[in-house]
Order: structure tokens, then C-alpha cells, then sequence
């Protein structure tokens, strides 16, 4: 689980004895993430999925985990402790048995993946003699994406120039608030991934939209956004819906089958949109 990872992370490296406590208390809270791993045949699983999640945030809330000036006890608000980390153990609980998870070389994971890629020789004298295929990493990123490995040889030369690529495949983004400047940072990776791999799809899960945000769907590349809590940020937080959960799960789904769009059915319907 990414957020029991982070955490075990920050703990061992913490040196603040009120601190390490609190971390080894919010350690014991996370192991209840642990038992969802049983749940995927629940036919409550997305009950369960969002009480614990609920329950975790709402004890993340407790003000004695804030940072303290005086007493230099607490976590600032930029701890990773405070981010989102969970939401992506959400995403690996409504995935985790897709079966294009079981195709060889597919990845489920916070990384990078490469861009750009094209054949550009530092000198042209020079195409037969050195490897050619330049490309960049992203930034990191929670992704479902294809690992390859590729080689090329010049025709008549017996030795491979061999490159490992990871090319995405779909792309979530994942925020406690969702903000304009958010979302477009995330449209500008999803606008990177193309150039790799067209079909990609991104998918945004928040649990809140900020107060002086609504993402207008009409301009956007997003396929999807979800807000968990069905509210903004400035309003009294709600629990998960876990109604959410299910379709957000279906729309994984539905895009990981990459279905083909019967054109007869729509104009069957008259209306096409």
C-alpha cells in the first residue's frame, strides 16, 4: 500500500520523539487499509473502503498532529503525512484484479514514463557509430503503463543499441482539493503522455473541489472527474460516498476495455452529443 509505505518511510527517518509516536499511532490506524485487500467478492467492499478511509481522515484532523511552533511537535501542512497518498491506495483496491494487470510488462505504480521520444544523432558523421533514441522522463505520476524493452542496429552491424521505455497507459491524478492550478498541471503531463501513447486517458479523483473551482468538462482532455465527497472544500466535510467508489471502478473498467463505439446505436437515439 503506497501510504503505509510513505509512512514507514518518514517514521524511520523521523527523529522527534512526540513525532515518532504519533506516527507509530497512525501506523496502527493504517493497518485496517491492509484488510481491504480481502474484499474485492464484499458485496459491501465500497462501504468498507470508504469507512476506513473516512475514519483514517477524520483522525488525521486531530490538531495535535499539526505542527506546533512552541513545542516543534507536529507535522507542517506540507508533510507528506497531510497529501493524498491514500487516494492511490483507493485507485489499487478498485484495480488491483484487472486483468490487463496480468499482461506482461503492464505496471501499476507512482512513476514516470517516457516522452518525447525521437531518433536525433549528435552528429550525423556519427548515425552508424552511437545510439540515436533520445527521450525524457516525466514527472511521477500514478499510472497503469506498459514497460517495453527496444533495440536497434544499424543494418550490417552485428551489435544492439538496447533502451528501456515505459509508455502510459492510463494516467490518475489524485488530490484532497481540486484546484485549477492542479488540475491544469495534470493536463499538462496527460498532454506529454500523448506523445507517447495517443489513446491515453487521464482520470482526476479529489475528495473536494475548491470554493473558486468547477472544471469545465466541454475544454478539458480529461476523460473524468471524480469528487468523492460530492462537496467543496468550504463546506463541512462529508464522508465518502461509496457510491463514488463503484463508479469510479466502472469507469476503470470501462476504459481499460477500450470498447469501440456502436455509431448505430447513437443514431438510433436521434440525439448525438
Amino acid at each position: 500500500m503506497f501510504f503505509i509505505k510513505k509512512f514507514e518511510e518518514i517514521e524511520e527517518q523521523e527523529k522527534n520523539p512526540v513525532n515518532k509516536m504519533y506516527l507509530q499511532e497512525l501506523l496502527l490506524q493504517l493497518k485496517d487499509f491492509t484488510k481491504l485487500d480481502d474484499v474485492e467478492n464484499d458485496e459491501k467492499k465500497y462501504e468498507k473502503i470508504a469507512e476506513v478511509i473516512t475514519k483514517f481522515v477524520n483522525s488525521l484532523s486531530n490538531p495535535k498532529y499539526r505542527y506546533n511552533s512552541q513545542t516543534t511537535n507536529g507535522f507542517k501542512p506540507n508533510s507528506p503525512i497531510f497529501s493524498s497518498i491514500y487516494l492511490d491506495d483507493i485507485i489499487h483496491l478498485l484495480l488491483k484484479h484487472q486483468p490487463i494487470l496480468k499482461r506482461k510488462g503492464v505496471i501499476f505504480d507512482k512513476t514516470s514514463f517516457d516522452a518525447n521520444i525521437r531518433f536525433k544523432p549528435s552528429k550525423l558523421i556519427n548515425i552508424d557509430k552511437e545510439p540515436m533514441l533520445l527521450f525524457e522522463k516525466s514527472e511521477e505520476i500514478l499510472q497503469i503503463a506498459q514497460k517495453i524493452d527496444l533495440q536497434y542496429r544499424p543494418s550490417g552491424k552485428k551489435s544492439y543499441n538496447k533502451y528501456s521505455l515505459v509508455l502510459p497507459i492510463l494516467l490518475f491524478s489524485t488530490q484532497r482539493i481540486l484546484t485549477k492550478d492542479k488540475l491544469n498541471t495534470a493536463i499538462k503531463v496527460l498532454n506529454k503522455a500523448k506523445q507517447s501513447f495517443e489513446k491515453v486517458k487521464l482520470l482526476v479523483v479529489c475528495e473536494a473541489l475548491h470554493p473558486d473551482f468547477f472544471p469545465n468538462m466541454k475544454i478539458q482532455e480529461i476523460d473524468s472527474v471524480f469528487v468523492l465527497r460530492k462537496q467543496f472544500y468550504s463546506q463541512r466535510l462529508q464522508p465518502i460516498d461509496p457510491t463514488l467508489l463503484k463508479k469510479l471502478e466502472e469507469r476503470i473498467d470501462y476504459l481499460l476495455q477500450d470498447y469501440d463505439i456502436d455509431y448505430r446505436e447513437i443514431v438510433k437515439a436521434g440525439i448525438i452529443t
